[in-house]
Order: C-alpha cells, then structure tokens, then sequence
C-alpha cells in the first residue's frame, strides 16, 4: 500500500461506489492495484489490468496515478470516514450545558460534564466532644517510712467501649507522684488484659492494654463492653508527699488506639489515705552568740521523710522569750534549702509570731525529694535569762489547705550569762592563814532574780579556805540576806 494523500482521497471515496455503472475511463483506471479485475471485466485498457503503467493509451493522465494509493478504500471500511466528519466538532459554540449535551450530525452526544470547579473540600466535621465519665478514685498508703508509698485504685464507668488496643490516661492529684520504673499497674475488673505503664512525667500515667501472659496462656485484648459496665484499675507504687493532705481530684481518661480522647472525667473525686503525720528522726537547733539578752543566729536542722511539693512549707517555733526581728529588721535574715533556686528567696519567708518562722516551697523550685533540710533566721532576741532553753519545734506540711505531714522537735540550747562590765574583791587582811573578810562589787549585767545565786571561785592551790561560820550580806542595791554554802 503506498502513502497516501491526506486531502485527495477524502473526495475520491465519494464515487467509488459509482465506477460499477459509469463506462466513463476516469473511474475505470481506478483498477488501482488490487490484483483482483473483477469490478471490473469491461474490455479493460489492459489485459493484464494488474499494473496500469502498461497501458499508456486509456490513461493518458499519469497525474492520477497518486490516487491509487487510496485504492484500499474499495473496503467498505472508507464509510466510517464520515466519523471523523464530526470533527468540526468545533462548533461547540453551544456552550457545554451543565448537564453536558452537545449537538451533533448524529443526534444530541452526551459529551464528558466539564470537570467541576475546585469547589472547596468538606470542612471535616469537628472531632466529637469526649463523652462523660463518671467514676472515683480512692488512695491507700501501703508503706510509710522515708518514701511513703500508696496505691491508686480507680473505678469508672465508660458509656462506650475501651477499644482492644485503647489507653488509660491519669493525671494524678496533689501530692502524688509517679517516680521512676517501680510503677506497676493491673486490671482489678472489666478488661480482659493487662495494663502497661509508662510515666510521662511525675504527675501524668499511661496505662496502654496490652496482650497478657505469654504463649499458647496469652489472652489477647478485646473491647469491654461499654454502656456503663465497671472498669477498675490499680496504679501501685506511687509516691505520697502529703499522706494528710486534702488532694482534692484528679483527671482520667479513656483513648483510642490511635490516642483520641472518646471519655474524659477531669475533677474525679479521690478519698485520700487516713495516716498520721511521720516523726522526723532527725532534728537539730544552734545558736551563735548565744548570750543572754544578746541577738544571736538560729539555725534549725531536720531530715524530711517525705517529698515536698510546689507550695508545701516548713515551720520552726522558737523556745519561749526569743523574739524573731519584725519587719524589714527579718527581710533578708532567713535563708532555707527549701526555696531552690527562686529569685525571690525573701518572699518565701513569712514571721508568723515572735516566736514562729515559715517558709514556703517557690512555684519555681519544684517538688523537693526527702533530705536534710535547714532553716536558719538572724538577729533574733535572745532570751534575758541564761541556761538551757526549751525545745525548738519543727513542722512540715503539704501547703495551706493540708494538714501536718512530719513533725519533729530538737532539743533545746544552752544561753551564756553577759560578762559583768565591772567586779572587783577587796580583803580586809593579807596575812598568811590570817581570817578574812572579802568585799565583792560589781555591776550585774542583766536583772537579778529574787532566787538567784553568786559563786564566789578562789584561785585554785592557793590554800583558800572557806569557814562553815561564813555569812554574808548585802551592803547595798540588794535587799534581804543571803544563805552561804560553799565545797571545797
């Protein structure tokens, strides 16, 4: 089949049916290539009528000869070029409707619905609200010692299932914390599988369902049933800082496996332990310059058994007739462990009474683990009298709102008398083994109590006697009479 024209045939196939009834030569030499003369069995202009180039004389244009190639339209098969006919489709000035119909010769064509506007995606509905979660929690201590430790039961009852790969999310209440891989947890009712903790952080718990026990014994999770059935759990090991302290409530959730939030229940309510303040074991007070009537420094040591949250507080109360400095005298003279790292330390300090200092645990300091602590206050009045001072008192609490969680007390101090501004002792004789009498002056540097003692000490190897006939009396600032004894 040679090349064939692209404009040219298009007009030829119109009479080529025609060639059967026309003698005429033009259709005749139309005998194009095909080896078959049967279309044609007039006296064709050359017997052979396979090549047309021999017979020179019928067809004396030469020009046609092109024409053959489109001979192979003696197919039927040329009618389907009307088909193509359609492609002045580009009388699609009909605007394509909405419906997509265009006119054409062969009826209306249902033609493709133009591609519709970028019209703007769904807005995704907003994730469903959590549903409600109704339950309680309840904390019992079950060791208590230099980590008090308690375990959290908590019970709820979720409207929906707990999927089989789902989660528990805790956030535990004031004074509880979670510390370290200690951390257990397990299904008291209503799941079939095991809980696996993780701690985020102190205060907030995952338990994830997980496949329980191992080979052919391993239970897979399924989902719980739902509509208001039970579900209790056990986080154990968890660590109390205030085992009396009102912890109000706490906040559980229940996720999907993907980590969306189906149930949440954020103030549910906890009983807290009943368990009486801890004993600290360890207390110790000093103080320098400890002179009667004199401004001393006191300084207050104790071991915390327990952790410390953000706003607990530690409390001394001074033996009686010490006075703490008040107002801007204090501002600046206390100093603790307690208050870490805060910039304003003073703030942290609060003179509750003359006799009662506290300090505050800083917002920014964070929870403080079990350690020595001190608290220590400057120019504080020491008492007027001298000796051995009553005991210092220590408290520890979880904040305002708690009660006492260590207490403790440290035994009291010794205070010096003042040096006297001015004695002296005259003799009335010098003579060796000569009897004497001893006149003693001075100025008292604090008051003089109705029962209080003079000790007169002799000099110690110089053969200083005292006789059992001895008296005294006062010659002048002091009235009464003295009684006398005396050791040798």
């Amino acid at each position: 089949p040679a090349p064939t024209p692209e404009p040219s045939p298009s007009p030829t196939p119109a009479p080529a049916p025609t060639p059967e009834p026309s003698p005429e030569p033009s259709p005749s030499p139309t005998p194009s290539p095909t080896p078959t003369p049967t279309p044609t069995p007039e006296p064709a202009p050359s017997p052979g009528g396979v090549s047309p180039e021999p017979t020179p004389e019928p067809t004396p244009t030469p020009a046609p000869i092109p024409t053959p190639s489109p001979v192979p339209s003696p197919e039927p098969t040329p009618a389907p070029a009307p088909e193509p006919a359609p492609t002045p489709t580009p009388e699609p000035s009909p605007a394509p409707t909405p419906g997509g119909v265009t006119p054409s010769p062969g009826g209306l064509v249902p033609t493709p619905a133009p591609a519709p506007l970028p019209t703007p995606a769904p807005i995704p509905a907003p994730a469903p609200e959590p549903a409600a979660l109704l339950g309680n929690a309840t904390l019992a201590p079950t060791i208590v010692g230099t980590m008090a430790s308690a375990a959290l039961t908590i019970q709820i009852f979720p409207s929906g299932a707990i999927a089989s790969d789902g989660s528990l999310a805790i956030l535990l209440p004031n004074g509880v914390f979670a510390l370290g891989s200690a951390v257990g947890a397990e299904v008291v009712t209503g799941l079939n599988c095991a809980l696996r903790p993780s701690v985020v952080n102190g205060t907030y718990v995952l338990l994830q369902r997980v496949a329980s026990g191992g080979g052919e014994s391993s239970v897979a999770c399924t989902s719980s049933p739902g509509n208001g059935a039970a579900v209790t759990v056990r986080v154990t090991a968890l660590t109390l800082s205030n085992v009396t302290v009102a912890l109000g409530s706490m906040e559980v959730a229940v996720r999907s496996g993907t980590g969306v939030v189906v149930a949440r229940n954020s103030s549910l309510p906890v009983t807290p332990p009943s368990l009486s303040a801890v004993e600290i074991a360890y207390t110790a007070a000093t103080v320098t310059n400890a002179t009667a009537s004199a401004l001393g420094t006191v300084r207050v040591e104790f071991r915390r058994e327990r952790w410390l949250p953000t706003g607990g507080r530690a409390t001394i109360v001074l033996p009686a007739n010490f006075t703490l400095a008040s107002g801007d005298a204090l501002s600046g003279s206390a100093s603790s462990d307690l208050v870490g790292d805060a910039k304003d330390a003073t703030s942290a300090f609060t003179r509750v009474s003359d006799r009662v200092l506290r300090v505050t645990r800083p917002s920014g300091a964070g929870n403080a683990a079990p350690a020595l602590s001190f608290l220590q206050v400057e120019r504080v009045l020491l008492p007027a009298e001298f000796g051995t001072t009553g005991s210092f008192g220590v408290t520890v609490d979880g904040g305002a709102d708690s009660s006492v969680i260590e207490t403790g007390s440290a035994s009291g101090v010794v205070i010096d008398p003042p040096p006297m501004p001015f004695a002296e002792i005259a003799t009335s004789n010098t003579n060796a083994s000569a009897t004497a009498t001893l006149t003693i002056r001075f100025a008292a540097g604090v008051t003089l109590p109705a029962d209080g003692v003079f000790n007169v000490t002799f000099p110690s190897g110089a053969g200083f006697s005292v006789s059992t006939l001895a008296s005294a009396k006062a010659l002048e600032s002091i009235d009464g009479l003295f009684t006398v004894s005396f050791s040798n």
